[in-house]
């Protein structure tokens, strides 16, 4: 049925599904992974026509990247355990601002300093997230070196 996809090409499904009394619709996208040597799918149900459908799967990946990097892939957000709300209220916001320097800093070291390398699977080696985080702690640990704690600082102000 889908050998005539190629590699990253968009399939609708043919047909809908009832779920209950919801139509669903089925979407999907062809991928290869390397480190099996096997072609994949990615099939995704969807209240929503299938265009839009993996426009939305994309958008629901970034947000579980990001709760991934809060919680176990650089903050560690759960490790503190706090219970007090407030506290935890005011640990959530300074966590989610140090998450967007760090993403827009590796994003712009990827895009003006050093692209990250793709390893043999066809993935990049860091997230843009861990690539700035990696950055940011350099330039802090790395007292000498002024200009590159500058250049982290004004990814902030977006200028």
């Amino acid at each position: 049925m889908f050998n005539h996809l190629r590699t990253g090409q968009y399939y609708h499904i043919e047909g809908l599904v009832y779920l209950g009394k919801n139509l669903v619709y089925l979407s999907g996208i062809k991928t290869f992974n390397p480190a099996t040597g096997k072609v994949e799918f990615v099939i995704i149900a969807s209240l929503n026509k299938q265009d839009q459908a993996l426009i939305d799967y994309k958008e629901r990946w970034q947000i579980e990247t990001m709760f991934k990097a809060m919680k176990s892939s650089g903050f560690n957000l759960e490790d503190t355990h706090l219970n007090n709300l407030d506290r935890l209220t005011t640990l959530i916001a300074v966590v989610a601002i140090a998450f967007v320097w760090a993403y827009l800093a590796g994003i712009d070291k990827h895009e003006n300093i050093s692209p990250i390398k793709v390893k043999k699977h066809g993935r990049r080696a860091y997230s843009f997230f861990k690539y700035g985080l990696i950055r940011i702690a350099h330039a802090i640990m790395n007292t000498l070196n002024v200009k590159e704690f500058n250049d982290c600082v004004k990814v902030l102000s977006c200028t």
